[in-house]
């Protein structure tokens, strides 16, 4: 797998460099209206070119697996003597990958801000509430990538390269979305227990929860493992179909 990963990074390293540096300039541009725009103003314009460089990262991310599929370049992909769980898996380590320099970068510039204009609007204290934020914000970045995935290689093999590809994807990703968030929904009356992060202290509570202080993490227990349970059995399916399936 790491060969497929250093082959991917390369393979992707201008795009994520084309994005890094447009938010870097934008972030620098930003920096010449200090003392014309609101101390604040220039935070949060900095948090949204911040946003946007992300969501392109997550954006190209999506393309690349979905041109692979549909064009001649899957061919050197999904074709190599590789187990599928390899292919899935560096591309979810290499989206990872770049979504961390990209907001890394940004982060910084947000620190760099908010301690150059006193916004304070940025508080970090090292706690297992803030270590357990990232964990989960790297997991649900992978799991949505991996439902988008798994979309996209059923909707190949069921249609192979036909018109509605696309359209068909995209029904079967919200139908899929929808059920995920009734059968959570569900779960969550009937198994109301959940674990909480409050004040950098790990709580299992039991009962609905109508308040939490800033920066407080909350997730219910059972609906939580199914939700990853769930994640699991796409990556696995996704693995499968690509390497028994796929007719590229």
């Amino acid at each position: 797998m790491l060969k497929l990963i250093k082959y991917e990074l390369k393979t992707v390293s201008r795009d994520v460099f084309v994005i890094a540096i447009v938010e870097i300039l934008l972030n620098l541009a930003l920096m010449t209206r200090v003392n014309v725009l609101p101390s604040k103003a220039i935070f949060w314009v900095s948090f949204l070119i911040t946003f946007g460089a992300g969501v392109a990262v997550f954006i190209s991310n999506i393309m690349i697996y979905t041109r692979e599929l549909k064009q001649d370049t899957g061919y050197l992909t999904f074709t190599l003597p590789k187990k599928g769980y390899s292919l899935v898996g560096e591309k979810i380590i290499v989206a990872l990958i770049e979504s961390f320099i990209i907001w890394l970068i940004g982060i910084g510039f947000l620190l760099f801000i908010d301690t150059w204009l006193s916004t304070n609007f940025i508080k970090i204290s090292l706690n297992i509430g803030i270590i357990i934020r990232i964990i989960s914000t790297l997991y649900e970045y992978a799991a949505i990538l991996i439902i988008i995935y798994f979309v996209n290689t059923l909707s190949k093999v069921i249609l192979k390269n036909r018109r509605f590809n696309g359209l068909f994807a995209c029904g079967i990703f919200a139908v899929f979305m929808y059920a995920i968030y009734k059968v959570e929904e569900f779960l969550d009356n009937i198994f109301p227990q959940r674990i909480v992060v409050i004040g950098g202290k790990i709580k299992i509570l039991s009962g609905a929860i109508s308040t939490y202080n800033y920066g407080d993490l909350s997730s219910n227990i059972v609906s939580s493992t199914i939700e990853i349970i769930v994640v699991v059995g796409l990556f696995i399916a996704t693995s499968r179909i690509l390497e028994k399936h796929m007719d590229l």
